[in-house]
C-alpha cells in the first residue's frame, strides 16, 4: 500500500501542481485582510478535496454506465495528461485567468482539480483502489493548503525565477505519467 500512496501522491502532486497554486494565490488574494487569504485557501481546499473526492467515488460507475472501458479512459485521460502537462511546461495557461469577483472557483477548480487532476483520480482509483486515492486525496490537499497558508515565505525562498521554473519541470512529470497511461490504455483490456 506504502508504494501505491507514495505513486498516488507523486501523480497528484504533478496535476495539483501547488507551486502554480501559489502562484495563482497570491494574485487572487492580493489585498485581501490575512483572516480572508486563510479562509480562501481552506474554501478553495475543501472544494477541490470534494470535487476530487465525487470523482473517485462515482468516475468508475459513471464511466460504466456510459459504457466507457477502463482502457479508453486511460488513453483518453493520458491524452487530456499529455496536453496539460506540455501546456504547463510551456507556459500557456490560458484556463486559468483570474477571476477577481470570485476566487474560490478559479483556486478549487480549475487550478486545483481540472480535468487533469480528475482524470488522474479516475485512474489511480481504478488502477490502486478507492481507499489508497483517497488517502492520496486527502494528504495532496493538506499539503496544497500548507502551500497556500505560507505562499508569501514559499515565494521569498524561491523568488521569482523559482516560481516560473519548479511549475514548468513539474508540467515534464505529468507528461511522463500521460504517456504512462497512453501505453496502458493499449496495452490493457
Amino acid at each position: 500500500m506504502l508504494e501505491n500512496l507514495v505513486f498516488a501522491l507523486a501523480a497528484l502532486f504533478s496535476v495539483f501542481n501547488p507551486l502554480n497554486i501559489v502562484v495563482y494565490f497570491l494574485s487572487l488574494s492580493q489585498g485581501m485582510s490575512e483572516e480572508r487569504k486563510r479562509l480562501l485557501a481552506v474554501r478553495a481546499t475543501a472544494l477541490a478535496a470534494c470535487i476530487a473526492v465525487f470523482a473517485a467515488l462515482a468516475g468508475g460507475p459513471f464511466l460504466s454506465f456510459m459504457g466507457v472501458r477502463v482502457s479508453s479512459f486511460r488513453i483518453a485521460g493520458g491524452i487530456i495528461l499529455v496536453i496539460f502537462g506540455a501546456r504547463t511546461c510551456m507556459g500557456n495557461e490560458d484556463s486559468k485567468e483570474n477571476d477577481s469577483r470570485d476566487s474560490l472557483i478559479p483556486l478549487a477548480s480549475p487550478l486545483m482539480t481540472g480535468a487533469g487532476t480528475i482524470s488522474m483520480t479516475i485512474l489511480l482509483t481504478d488502477q490502486i483502489g478507492l481507499l489508497t486515492t483517497l488517502l492520496a486525496i486527502a494528504i495532496m490537499c493538506s499539503i496544497a493548503l500548507a502551500f497556500m497558508l505560507n505562499a508569501y515565505a514559499i515565494k521569498r525562498v524561491l523568488g521569482d525565477d523559482g516560481m516560473v521554473v519548479l511549475p514548468r519541470v513539474l508540467g515534464i512529470v505529468v507528461v511522463a505519467v500521460g504517456v504512462q497511461y497512453i501505453t496502458a490504455g493499449f496495452a490493457g483490456p
